[in-house]
């Protein structure tokens, strides 16, 4: 850019590269952007002879300078000379300060995914093989037709118990997980008939950015579930040769230990990972024992069953996330959590397909 370039860089430069994450991006969105930056710096493009090659001497990445959550990253680059980048790689005592790392070029630049075109040939064999996979996740109409019904009638559920949850909310928190998750509720039935339900690993990714966007820890939890479940049903409809009930309900457990993982809530933590992960299992033990002649709706019903004594269970629990820390044990050993509730309302009303 000639009105904004004041830096003059010169080929095989040696540079420190900043990624600074602007507050709301998630680790994994900034390893990304840190594989395709490091990879565009690094290597001479084909179509710009003119483009400088860069190396990449240090690489800071973090959240140095934030806006709250404000989703987004800026980039810096620093020209270097040994004087720099010792003061640069100096220890310093402030903890918000993240220290510098050096990268190793060969694999940034021969590992992964390549960022740039290769061979046509190549990239056609690559394109018929993801079409191979591809074809292993799509539902047939009949089985589009039934995921479109189960999304429905969750989300009427949800609709119809919002007042209920708030009600419940209002004894253990701030009163507010019908109207959090019947906004969810809303922004997927917007949605719905642009989701590519033919495609369930899609739907299911499509369905987390979705409810991401409802907030509260509601939004986070979902959002991550579900995009967690649609990586996961990849995986294990691509190995074992299709969609089936047991692929599926091999993701969905997969993804609910992602869930753990990521909140760091386990059974008996009084979250809705006490209805959920029981919902789940129920699923994948049903599938697993009735492969040949498997029944959707019996296994939605056991899985309601077992969702409902998960929600109802929570009430002898000691809480260890949000603001039922702080409600008196007396109030909370009446009172199911909200977030259990829901999920267990939400398989009551799958099981009707």
């Amino acid at each position: 850019d000639a009105d904004r370039n004041y830096v003059h860089f010169n080929n095989q430069d040696d540079v420190a590269l900043l990624i600074n994450n602007l507050g709301g991006t998630t680790p994994m969105e900034m390893g990304i952007i840190e594989k395709y930056v490091l990879r565009y710096l690094m290597m001479q493009q084909k179509d710009d002879a003119a483009k400088k090659k860069l190396n990449i001497k240090r690489v800071f990445i973090g959240p140095y300078l934030t806006a709250m959550d404000m989703k987004g990253f800026s980039l810096t680059l620093l020209k270097l000379d040994e004087q720099i980048l010792n003061a640069l790689d100096f220890a310093v005592k402030p903890k918000a300060w993240i220290p510098g790392f050096s990268i190793d070029t060969n694999a940034v630049l021969n590992g992964g995914v390549n960022v740039f075109e290769n061979d046509n040939d190549e990239e056609e064999k690559k394109t018929q093989q993801q079409q191979k996979k591809n074809a292993l996740l799509l539902l047939n109409d009949d089985q589009a037709q039934i995921l479109r019904t189960l999304l429905e009638n969750a989300c009427t559920a949800i609709q119809e118990q919002k007042e209920e949850l708030n009600v419940l909310d209002g004894k253990v928190g701030d009163a507010d997980c019908g109207s959090t998750l019947d906004f969810g509720r809303k922004l997927v039935m917007n949605k719905l008939s642009s989701l590519p339900l033919n495609a369930l690993d899609e739907t299911l990714c499509d369905l987390g950015e979705i409810l991401s966007d409802m907030g509260g820890s509601s939004g986070a939890l979902y959002g991550y579930f579900f995009i967690s479940a649609a990586q996961r049903v990849k995986q294990q409809c691509t190995t074992s040769g299709g969609v089936n009930g047991v692929a599926v309900t091999n993701a969905l457990c997969d993804a609910v230990q992602d869930l753990m993982n990521y909140s760091g809530a386990q059974p008996g933590n009084r979250t809705l990972i006490d209805a959920l992960l029981p919902a789940v299992k129920t699923l994948n033990e049903y599938y697993k024992q009735n492969a040949k002649n498997a029944n959707l709706k019996q296994a939605l019903k056991a899985a309601a069953a077992n969702a409902n004594e998960g929600a109802l269970s929570t009430k002898q629990m000691k809480p260890l996330f949000g603001r039922s820390v702080y409600t008196p044990l007396e109030i909370l050993k009446d009172v199911p959590d909200p977030g259990a509730v829901a999920v267990a309302t939400i398989f009551k009303a799958m099981q009707k397909v």
